[in-house]
């Protein structure tokens, strides 16, 4: 009734809104089998979609933009944590939200830094100690991530235990995979090097925030993020203006 049209193929459904906007759904993110049998549109947009599988209705569901980031934090916040960075969750069954696992990410530091930030500037906003508690989780990775290479200033993409159990909600693969070295500030860890300058811009935007809503006022968090950029920041200049690992060397991306 109010224009819209719903488009069934072999490979999905499409949308075309009444302002002319498409939108493409197939499986199996949006309905179980991508083959559209027939569809049954309802006056708000929605659909009710048909397939050898399953039988889905898609909708809208409006939401106030607090809403819709407490809804996302639930999901980060219960699997999609390591070790304090926020990083990918796989399925080892997509039927069965229980069977998931997390690994290691090249941009760790990057997924997290994007955190630090939301939930600094939540605390700046609201007050909530909640906030707050989990902005200085995740800045305590982002420290650590320095800290663990053992080399002032550098930066790690990420880090894993040295071993591990299998069967839990961690998986990793110790081939070789990646630039992975033993820490020999943090026995039983190891850290990934060739860090990139996008990761660094992530880490210096959280940094910045971070100091800016969450650590000003508290003395002892102050030094500790001004020691942060001060080690990172010498380390470039001491290197040519670039990120240095391990080797000795410019990383891939410095």
């Amino acid at each position: 009734a109010d224009g819209t049209l719903w488009v069934g193929t072999k490979v999905g459904a499409a949308r075309r809104q009444p302002n002319g906007e498409w939108n493409y759904r197939m499986g199996s993110r949006w309905m179980i089998g991508d083959e559209v049998i027939d569809i049954v549109a309802t006056s708000d947009g929605g659909a009710y979609i048909l397939t050898p599988k399953s039988l889905t209705h898609l909708f809208t569901r409006k939401m106030t933009l607090r809403e819709k980031a407490k809804l996302y934090d639930a999901i980060v916040q219960a699997r999609h944590i390591r070790h304090g960075a926020v990083t990918d969750c796989n399925l080892r069954d997509v039927n069965d939200l229980s069977s998931w696992y997390m690994t290691d990410n090249d941009n760790d530091g990057l997924w997290t830094s994007f955190d630090v930030g939301a939930k600094c500037f939540e605390y700046a906003e609201t007050k909530d100690r909640e906030a707050k508690r989990t902005a200085q989780l995740h800045f305590k990775l982002m420290h650590r991530l320095e800290r663990i290479t053992g080399i002032p200033g550098f930066v790690a993409r990420s880090l894993r235990p040295s071993q591990y159990t299998p069967g839990g909600h961690e998986e990793y693969r110790y081939g070789g995979e990646g630039e992975w070295h033993e820490s020999t500030v943090e026995p039983g860890w190891q850290w990934k090097g060739d860090t990139s300058s996008d990761e660094l811009s992530g880490h210096f935007f959280a940094w910045g925030v971070y100091y800016d809503y969450v650590a000003k006022g508290d003395p002892a968090e102050e030094k500790r993020v001004q020691e942060l950029v001060r080690r990172v920041v010498n380390h470039l200049i001491d290197h040519d203006f670039t990120l240095t690992d391990v080797d000795s060397h410019p990383t891939r991306w410095a």
